[in-house]
């Protein structure tokens, strides 16, 4: 067998997003955080509060996680 493309586990996607108050950039693991799921896109996304100024991020999935 060969591996032809390498997935990445779900729980460990990689997730970025930017402060909207501070502009400070996140990035964090899937399993960190409680995924929702925008019923008309599809598409995935998170909220999570910034650890610098304690405004909101909005999270989504790096599309550059598999190899």
């Amino acid at each position: 067998m060969t591996i032809i493309k390498q997935g990445v586990i779900p729980g460990n996607r990689v997730w970025r997003g930017i402060c909207f108050n501070c502009s400070s950039e996140m990035e964090v693991l899937e399993k960190e955080l409680k995924v929702s799921v925008d019923m008309r896109e599809h598409d995935e996304f998170s909220h999570a509060k910034c650890p610098v100024c304690g405004g909101n991020f909005i999270m989504y999935p790096y599309k550059e996680n598999s190899k």
